[in-house]
């Protein structure tokens, strides 16, 4: 570690990276906000910056067609909270289907969900 640096300001430098690189693979994501607080999704665009798309109560949901190098995350509308997507801070989404809509959920962090069993999280048809 270089003399100055510390584990904090390696962290604020990784974060200052974060932003959408390109639209070349587009993608299929349905948010969905499984937690008791109100949950706002951001879109961190190509400087970085963060642009609010929803505000989303328990159990509500929003379709997105995105790019796998966009990154989005969320925060608790009134505290300003860190969710999780899919139990990452930051959620970036992965090549799908086309037509197929990729079930992503927003959590209060450390939260474990159990599914019931046959449950398939993973997919959900466009349309459907």
């Amino acid at each position: 570690m270089a003399e100055g640096e510390n584990e904090s300001s390696k962290s604020t430098e990784k974060c200052r990276k974060l932003r959408s690189l390109n639209n070349d693979i587009s993608t299929y994501v349905r948010f969905k906000n499984r937690c008791d607080r109100i949950a706002t999704l951001f879109w961190l665009n190509f400087k970085g910056d963060l642009v609010r798309y929803s505000v989303l109560k328990k159990d509500e949901f929003i379709d997105m067609n995105t790019y796998v190098t966009h990154p989005w995350c969320a925060r608790e509308i009134v505290t300003n909270d860190r969710l999780e997507i899919d139990k990452q801070p930051v959620y970036q989404p992965t090549e799908g289907e086309n037509g197929i809509y990729r079930l992503a959920y927003i959590d209060i962090p450390g939260i474990e969900t159990v599914l019931g069993q046959g449950a398939d999280p993973g997919c959900i048809v466009r349309g459907g």
